[in-house]
């Protein structure tokens, strides 16, 4: 049976630490006191707390009312032997108008199963002289009336749906899902990493919080053995106090984490701390007791690409360093096919974490340019939106995204995203869409993009004017401007585009010429 801390009990002035029946645990000054002997028993009993014992809505009249009539009646000895002094405890709760939402699915199941004690004459009737029954007597001290007990029947099975629907609701209600992580002996051993735990951590999707026991003072230390171990994280908590502190120290950061996130996961090699953390309702396991991981790979990365106005390239000693924005806020995209804008402020809370965001050319995880774990590569937000900086490696794609950046020749950057829950919001009819925050995965220099903003807009007022399909004639353009290979089809279709729209007199067929023409056309559309 849960524990609860009400301010209700009779037996004491100020707060109680009781159990679901009223039963009283120990009394207590101040809330906070309460609270650490519910706490304190709850894990000693590897349970849930319950909470405060609170007012389930209004308990209506006839339930307290029929409650403290079967008190009396306890009182009087006309209860039967099966009466617990739990149920009269609870029903003295009920009379002054205090009852947990477990007691509630326990009265809904109870007065459905003993209806049937209800036909007999002595506990339905009050001219039988053995009226009330024993039957009768238990009705009213489970806040029923047995001369009319369709009302608290009623209203206890309307409770318990509300209560039960609201537990199905509480992981959703409870924000973006995370998972809790300790250091010793989770995520090293001594020096070492523990793969077990690293890999687990690197696989899943949810936001990773380090709570542990050692202390601020080692933060600098810690920080680098969790880099070396190759460990990503948002953040790490670590106890300001003394040792002995850890575990209020823990319960305390997972109770703010509560308040945020969903917590799915806590993953902490001492059982002290895992019967803590159980306590609080949080799933908690140890190394070796690892779930699969799972969402991390199946998530749908999403990429925006922008042509860049303010690239700016330049030679920092033997490196070649890049400025520029991989993302602008408030700026309309083109038809996706609904428009997007980013809200200022959707990549401050990834920022903010400690995963490592890489730089690529084309998304291209074989050509890596930078990363944020290494230092070359530097992001914040700012007015205008998420601005990247990056030392260029002396690699061949290093040097040869330097020669292509200084002469302009690539002009566009891209950013790989997510979007958590409640990350984006939708025009009613669907047709635009606000990012308000982003997990950021990777940002990259794009080739093959539209050298200018116009372009896009050129391609559907082309396609439209030659009855082209707009995403077929946008693919045949992108690999003309990137200078890339045209297959025949591609050649083929920008051939008779320029033959369709070319003076009669010039059909040229030099793939220079019409590139050229095609270009001009362009212009000209837009």
């Amino acid at each position: 049976m849960p524990y609860f801390i009400t301010d209700k009990s009779p037996d004491c002035p100020s707060w109680a630490t009781v159990k679901a029946d009223g039963e009283v645990m120990g009394c207590h000054e101040t809330k906070d006191d309460a609270v650490a002997q519910m706490v304190a028993l709850s894990i000693d009993e590897d349970m849930e707390p319950g909470g405060e014992l609170r007012i389930t809505g209004e308990i209506p009249g006839y339930v307290r009312d029929a409650a403290s009539k079967g008190v009396a009646l306890y009182e009087d000895g006309k209860a039967g032997d099966g009466v617990t002094d739990g149920t009269v405890r609870e029903a003295r709760l009920m009379a002054s108008g205090s009852i947990t939402d477990d007691k509630v699915i326990r009265a809904n199941a109870w007065v459905a199963r003993h209806a049937v004690d209800l036909e007999a004459s002595k506990n339905n009737d009050t001219g039988d002289p053995e009226f009330p029954g024993a039957g009768a007597v238990a009705h009213y001290l489970w806040g029923v009336d047995p001369l009319n007990p369709e009302p608290a029947r009623a209203w206890f099975a309307r409770q318990a749906a509300l209560i039960q629907d609201g537990r199905k609701m509480t992981r959703i209600a409870g924000g973006e899902p995370a998972i809790i992580c300790d250091i010793d002996g989770t995520i090293l051993n001594g020096a070492s990493p523990i793969a077990a735990t690293v890999q687990f951590l690197d696989e899943s999707e949810e936001d990773v919080y380090i709570i542990t026991g050692r202390n601020e003072s080692q933060r600098a230390e810690t920080e680098r053995a969790l880099e070396a171990a190759g460990v990503e994280y948002e953040e790490l908590l670590m106890n300001p106090g003394a040792t002995s502190e850890t575990l209020n120290f823990k319960r305390a950061m997972a109770q703010k984490l509560l308040e945020e996130y969903d917590v799915v996961l806590a993953i902490d090699n001492n059982p002290s701390m895992r019967r803590m953390y159980r306590a609080l309702g949080i799933k908690a396991v140890t190394v070796s007791d690892l779930p699969p991981a799972t969402r991390k790979a199946s998530t749908t990365m999403e990429t925006r690409a922008h042509f860049v106005e303010d690239m700016e390239i330049r030679a920092v000693g033997e490196k070649m360093t890049f400025r520029g924005y991989a993302a602008v806020f408030n700026s309309d995209s083109e038809p996706l096919p609904f428009i997007e804008q980013i809200q200022p402020g959707a990549f401050s809370r990834t920022l903010k974490s400690r995963n490592n965001i890489r730089m690529y050319v084309n998304h291209n995880d074989s050509a890596l340019l930078a990363s944020t774990r290494s230092g070359t590569l530097r992001l914040k937000e700012d007015s205008k939106g998420l601005l990247a900086e990056a030392d260029l490696p002396m690699t061949t794609d290093g040097r040869n995204m330097s020669i292509l950046l200084e002469q302009r020749i690539v002009d566009s950057m891209s950013f790989g995203f997510s979007v958590p829950r409640g990350g984006d919001k939708w025009s009613p009819d669907g047709s635009r869409r606000t990012l308000t925050e982003v997990r950021l995965h990777e940002v990259s220099v794009v080739t093959g993009q539209p050298a200018y903003a116009a372009t896009s807009a050129s391609v559907r007022k082309l396609a439209e004017r030659t009855s082209t399909d707009e995403q077929v004639l946008a693919d045949a353009l992108t690999q003309l401007e990137s200078g890339a290979e045209l297959d025949l089809a591609q050649a083929d279709l920008i051939r008779g585009i320029v033959d369709q729209l070319a003076p009669k007199e010039s059909k040229p067929d030099n793939s220079l010429i019409v590139a050229k023409q095609l270009l001009a056309l362009m212009e000209m559309q837009s």
